[in-house]
């Protein structure tokens, strides 16, 4: 019924997708990015308050002490994917893009965008930076 190429084919085929559908967490056609905050403000402000989220999801409301990092991890859409996070500490807020897959000049490495939150604001290791709105005299 089947010829002998046909059943190798068949099994290779089995054993490939069987491969690659192996994680629930794996990114098909895609690659994973992680986004990492991490609190290097001085010791004497209180804790950073982070709220990250996309257009589908909302990652909720996270309270980092100094030196502590919070991140996650999502699976790159090519132009449509797009983090954004809400950062308060002490009267001062701070919005910014965290991760935009239309970015012209990519400021992440390998994979990784580490924002480094501290008294000036957010930065990457690349050097784009964003700074505190400050309150109003």
């Amino acid at each position: 019924m089947f010829t002998k190429s046909t059943i190798i084919y068949i099994a290779l085929s089995f054993v490939l997708f069987a491969y690659l559908f192996q994680e629930a967490d794996s990114c098909f056609l895609y690659y994973k990015l992680h986004v990492n905050i991490y609190n290097n403000l001085p010791p004497i402000e209180p804790p950073l308050s982070v709220h990250c989220k996309s257009k589908d999801d909302d990652l909720g409301n996270h309270t980092l002490t100094r030196n502590q990092t919070w991140g996650f991890s999502f699976c790159l859409k090519l132009f449509s994917t797009l983090f954004w996070c809400d950062l308060y500490c002490d009267g001062l807020s701070l919005n910014m893009v965290a991760y935009d897959a239309k970015w012209d000049y990519n400021p992440c490495k390998k994979g990784n965008c580490t924002w480094t939150i501290d008294a000036y604001g957010a930065k990457l290791p690349k050097g784009e930076m964003i700074y505190w709105n400050r309150p109003p005299p």
